[in-house]
């Protein structure tokens, strides 16, 4: 899962309100990129595991005009 926004939104919040079942209203804000692994019983028989990646939006922005300007250059 990838949760994206702007900064202050509440991003890190609602993945560790995921991961963890709690919530924490002041967190310092993310630099770049952070991710979370949280394991998740399907069934009886069946583990899966959930990447929960976040960053701020301007972060893929960059991400994208670098990809466009390597492959329409």
């Amino acid at each position: 899962m990838l949760v994206v926004g702007d900064i202050g939104t509440g991003k890190t919040s609602f993945v560790k309100r995921v991961k963890y079942d709690m919530f924490e209203e002041k967190v310092p804000p993310t630099v770049g990129v952070d991710f979370l692994v949280k394991r998740i019983k399907w069934d009886p028989t069946t583990e899966v595991q959930v990447q929960l990646w976040w960053a701020k939006t301007i972060i893929f922005k960059l991400i994208d005009f670098k990809v466009d300007f390597i492959f329409n250059t």
